[in-house]
């Protein structure tokens, strides 16, 4: 998968990364993003920017109700945890930040990555170095200090 490239405009959380569906096409790996550059676009303004970590469970299985007459499970009983990577971080006008490991190591089978800018005019880009297989268990680092975060 070759790097990832966007335009963000506005306040409205958008996913730069999904998660696959029940791990679906990442049988035994995760991917390793070596870098991000968020570079703040905007004419006169400094922009905020949050990056977090997002997955939606079900609830413990005793939190759970059936519903209706065949006993279904009730889909809504779902719980979202949030992490962030950063929050409200003020990027200057014409300026950029970039992020590299261990910041953006995390399991990409299991989380989606968002970004949510601070005003509806907001404006930033984004570049998403090219993703690179890491084998299951192998830690998320290509090197061997004990720093990478596991998520």
């Amino acid at each position: 998968m070759g790097a990832i490239y966007k335009n963000i405009t506005g306040n409205t959380a958008e996913a730069l990364y999904e998660a696959p569906e029940n791990g679906r096409d990442l049988p035994d790996f995760n991917s390793l993003i070596p870098f991000m550059n968020i570079a703040n676009i905007h004419a006169t303004d400094a922009v905020s920017v949050t990056l977090y970590l997002s997955r939606i469970q079900p609830s413990p299985l005793e939190e759970r109700k059936y519903v209706g007459q065949n006993g279904d499970w009730n889909p809504l009983l779902t719980t979202t945890d949030i992490y962030n990577i950063c929050y409200k971080l003020s990027i200057p006008v014409f300026s950029s930040v970039l992020l590299e490991q261990p910041e953006l190591n995390y399991d990409n089978t299991k989380y989606n990555l968002y970004i949510k800018l601070n005003a509806s005019d907001s404006a930033v880009d984004v570049i998403i170095g090219e993703l690179t297989e890491v084998a299951e268990g192998a830690g998320g680092s290509s090197n061997n200090n004990n720093n990478s975060m596991n998520y």
